[in-house]
């Protein structure tokens, strides 16, 4: 790190609820081993289970934590209402960092993450999450691979794209394009300001190794939620990205259909050369890139034979989504109608 750069970091985390580490979450935001920080933790009421975790917190951290309260959001989703209540109460910051309480950085996360901001070239960077299920769960390893498979398009140098789990901007850039003006009819702050970022061609910089680990496992159910959550924003944000997905995803598991059609109909012609071919191509890709980023756990690699059954079941939250409107997130329900104007239900 540059000692001559040395910007005023406002660092937001909203919380909604007890994520499975709250407090060593917490503990690892508050131990950021950059000194120039002011560091909000947002709830959106009294009565939310984090808050008094984090008032605890508060009394030992005083001199850069302040926990506020947002209340309930009327326009936007609880996140980015929590995420701008936090923006209005800080006046003096030169570059603006946003993490999920879901994730437990290391001491040097935010160092790395706001690093490349010294160019005058760069206005965003966007770090990307790292999932460990401490109880390997079989889908716990699912959401672990496939998000990890998603690296390939957070390394293309074309990509403007952010992340909203771990992301950091300059103040003069956020307050170029109007970015809580953006956010005041938001559900997904990283869609919305990804798309202003492309419109005022802003340059945005991946920084591989801001990695936001969270060590959470997942159900079936929450395995499919989190798809369906994360197609659903695409369906009414970003519709030609939507439709891609879904043609990848089908795309995919062709071979595995063939190959099954194959065996259970001695009828059925198939060049079983290429239907193999195929699939080992994409086991051994998806090895490859989950041994650059898991060296140190090889059952995620041999996870990767699995891909079939997680890809299948991403497909399936697909569908579910092509006729639905109504987005449920963090015990919220959003639903977006022909106008496309967000409407909140609770």
């Amino acid at each position: 790190m540059d000692p001559n750069f040395n910007p005023r970091v406002l660092l937001i985390t909203p919380f909604k609820g007890l994520e499975q580490n709250t407090r060593a979450n917490a503990l690892s935001i508050l131990n950021q081993d950059f000194k120039n920080i002011q560091i909000y933790f947002v709830v959106d009421s009294k009565k939310d289970e984090a808050y008094p975790i984090l008032k605890d917190l508060e009394k030992d951290y005083s001199e850069k934590l302040n926990v506020i309260v947002s209340g309930i959001s009327k326009s936007c989703s609880q996140k980015v209402h929590n995420i701008i209540r936090a923006i209005q109460k800080c006046k003096e910051y030169d570059i603006l960092v946003v993490l999920d309480s879901d994730g437990s950085p290391s001491s040097d996360f935010v160092s790395k993450l706001i690093s490349p901001l010294r160019s005058e070239k760069i206005s965003i960077t966007t770090g990307y999450p790292k999932y460990f299920p401490p109880n390997k769960t079989f889908f716990g390893f699912g959401r672990a691979i496939l998000v990890s498979l998603g690296i390939v398009h957070a390394l293309n140098p074309f990509n403007r794209g952010i992340w909203g789990g771990a992301f950091a901007i300059k103040r003069e850039d956020f307050e170029k394009i109007g970015g809580v003006k953006i956010w005041e009819r938001s559900v997904c702050e990283d869609r919305d300001l990804t798309c202003a970022i492309s419109r005022a061609n802003l340059n945005v910089s991946f920084v591989p190794e801001a990695f936001l680990h969270s060590p959470e496992d997942a159900s079936f159910s929450s395995f499919l939620e989190y798809w369906r959550r994360r197609y659903l924003i695409l369906k009414l944000w970003d519709k030609p990205l939507w439709i891609s997905s879904g043609i990848i995803y089908f795309a995919f598991l062709v071979p595995y259909i063939v190959l099954l059609l194959d065996l259970l109909d001695p009828m059925y012609e198939a060049n079983l050369f290429w239907t193999i071919a195929s699939i080992l191509i994409t086991v051994i890709g998806s090895v490859l890139i989950l041994k650059f980023d898991f060296k140190e756990d090889n059952q995620l690699v041999l996870r990767a034979f699995f891909l079939p059954i997680y890809f299948f079941i991403m497909l399936l939250a697909f569908c579910q989504g092509i006729f639905q409107n109504e987005l449920q997130w963090r015990g919220v329900t959003y639903k977006v109608n022909k106008a496309g104007k967000l409407i909140i239900l609770r």
